[in-house]
């Protein structure tokens, strides 16, 4: 903005600018806030030339930009300085940020890794468990299946004893008769 331009904040959040020269008609609107502008602050101004030059010997055009920095206490030497202040500012900063950062993700990684030795160790005990309990489960199918063995050997034993028995009781009432007739 020009000199003599006033800047205005509203309470909508947007800042808008004037000018004098055009009596203070709206320049332009920028969208800065969700909600209302608290304050302002000049940090430095910069003001840009271009300048062109043309030359009908070689039928060529250049274009020249200027950049001038100015602090608020004016002068181009002091805007720069402050300029250049203010960036290195930002730099460290933002090396800060990602030392800050970076410890974090360190942190980070470090309670990981002991999570992971943690899972570790359990699941080295839980396979530990699971080979002993594989190992008792074969043991009782084993146990099982001498017991079917025993069970069918004492089934065949069970039958012939019944069979006996109906033996015997055959031949009891046989000679029952046998007896009764004589």
């Amino acid at each position: 903005m020009g000199a003599g331009d006033v800047w205005c904040g509203e309470e909508s959040g947007r800042i808008s600018t004037m000018s004098s020269a055009a009596g203070f008609s709206g320049l332009s609107k920028i969208g800065a806030h969700t909600r209302f502008v608290s304050g302002m602050t000049t940090v430095r101004c910069l003001e840009s030339r271009t300048t062109w030059s043309h030359s009908l010997g070689d039928e060529s055009i250049k274009v020249w930009r200027q950049t001038v920095t100015q602090g608020t206490s004016g002068g181009v030497l002091e805007g720069l300085v402050e300029d250049l202040a203010m960036r290195l500012q930002a730099m460290e900063r933002a090396l800060q940020g990602h030392k800050t950062a970076a410890l974090e993700h360190e942190q980070r990684v470090a309670q990981l890794k002991a999570q992971v030795r943690e899972l570790t160790e359990a699941l080295e005990e839980r396979s530990f468990a699971l080979t002993a309990t594989k190992t008792q489960l074969t043991e009782k199918e084993e146990e099982m299946e001498q017991l079917v063995e025993s069970t069918a050997t004492n089934t065949s034993v069970a039958g012939l004893l019944r069979a006996t028995i109906q033996q015997r009781e055959y031949v009891s009432r046989v000679c029952f008769y046998f007896v009764v007739l004589v």
